[in-house]
């Protein structure tokens, strides 16, 4: 099986009281370090040689209540200002809590019955059960995105863990946005907390080929121009699409709205051009627009011809320059074509945006720099 790397945190069966043992832990710790750092003269000053606790007894003073609402306002406090400052950490914890009860309500896992007999062993013995398999859920969040990974071994519990998609929405209250099965183990990815991560239309901004439609998701509409807008009625695809137009109309792009159903989209015609209802004119739309298609694509295919014509004159240049010159070296001759090479893989680069082809120019052009430099130290 295919090892799960950074697979994330393993779900246990200790994990149903979480937030229950982790609040009372360090909010404990909390109060007794408050305590004894606001009494700690007072401990300095007990004789705890000649102390007990029988014959003197235990008095607390004015102060020390006075102490105890402080440490106690001061675990409040803490428990306040994490909840608020550090939330994904608490819902880390409470997404650790529901994914363990899920599987031991459900039942999902294997124990065995032992008997018990306690700390008075002449009591009658009594059983519990002990649990010696529990399946291997992984939870991780990252970037906005719960990923939740679930180790298939073929198991009478299989068909369960391959569908957990209903359960982990409405428990964690996430939206699934994708669900893969690998070699051995299943993920799924859900969008964490969408009430929190929501943003107002007038944070939509639309800039570098990409749209902002929540804190964490952007959508890149330059890599993925396509996309499907579903709902209900009332659901607010209309508003959503409204503020897509919104933010696209700040940018220089060209919008055309076709509203076949002639309702709300197509009231725009009265504040911006381009806006079609009808039948006779989004049909006559479509066919320019697919002309205007068919005219990109030959446009495209002239400039890529054009940058292989470049190739071949580039080659020439080089055989024309290695005959004016008499170059009879083989690396002289290397040293010229990388040059040229390379000099065409940048403007290549420049023009059509592409890294790819910078970065083989830069090495093209750094490696007849170095053969320039060979020849220079030969010559002089």
């Amino acid at each position: 099986m295919r090892k799960i790397w950074n697979k994330g945190h393993r779900i246990r069966a200790s994990n149903k009281h979480l937030v229950y043992h982790f609040s009372i832990g360090t909010l404990l710790l909390v109060f007794v370090a408050v305590l004894l750092l606001l009494n700690i003269k007072q401990l300095m000053r007990t004789d705890w040689e000649h102390f007990s606790l029988l014959e003197n007894g235990l008095t607390l003073s004015p102060y020390n209540f006075i102490t105890i609402g402080i440490a106690t306002g001061v675990c409040a406090l803490i428990a306040v200002l994490y909840y608020r400052f550090c939330y994904d950490s608490f819902k880390k914890l409470l997404h650790h809590q529901k994914l363990a009860r899920m599987v031991l309500e459900n039942k999902w896992y294997e124990a065995d019955t032992v008997q018990y007999s306690g700390f008075f062993t002449d009591l009658q013995s009594r059983s519990r059960e002990k649990i010696v398999w529990f399946p291997k859920i992984y939870y991780q969040m990252e970037k906005g995105l719960l990923h939740i990974r679930c180790e298939i071994t073929l198991g009478k519990y299989q068909d369960q863990l391959l569908w957990l998609e209903d359960k982990l929405e409405s428990g964690l209250y996430c939206e699934l946005t994708d669900k893969t099965l690998h070699d051995g183990y299943i993920e799924y990815t859900l969008l964490y907390d969408m009430i929190v991560n929501r943003i107002t239309i007038d944070e939509v901004w639309a800039e570098n080929g990409s749209l902002r439609l929540m804190k964490n998701l952007v959508w890149e509409y330059d890599a993925l121009p396509h996309a499907l807008i579903a709902g209900g009625t009332g659901g607010g695809k209309t508003y959503f699409l409204l503020t897509l137009i919104e933010a696209l109309l700040h940018t220089d792009a060209v919008l055309y709205v076709l509203d076949p159903k002639n309702t709300d989209l197509a009231d725009l015609g009265a504040v911006m051009g381009n806006v079609y209802h009808t039948k006779v004119e989004i049909l006559a739309k479509s066919k320019k627009e697919n002309i205007l298609g068919d005219e990109r694509e030959k446009e495209v295919r002239i400039r890529r011809d054009a940058f292989s014509l470049w190739g071949l004159i580039i080659l020439g240049c080089t055989i024309m320059i290695i005959k004016l010159i008499k170059v009879q070296s083989p690396a002289d001759i290397i040293s010229l074509f990388t040059c040229t090479s390379g000099l065409a893989f940048v403007y290549e680069g420049i023009k059509l945006k592409k890294k790819f082809s910078l970065f083989c120019g830069g090495i093209l052009l750094v490696f007849s720099a170095y053969c320039f430099y060979k020849f220079c130290v030969g010559l002089f």
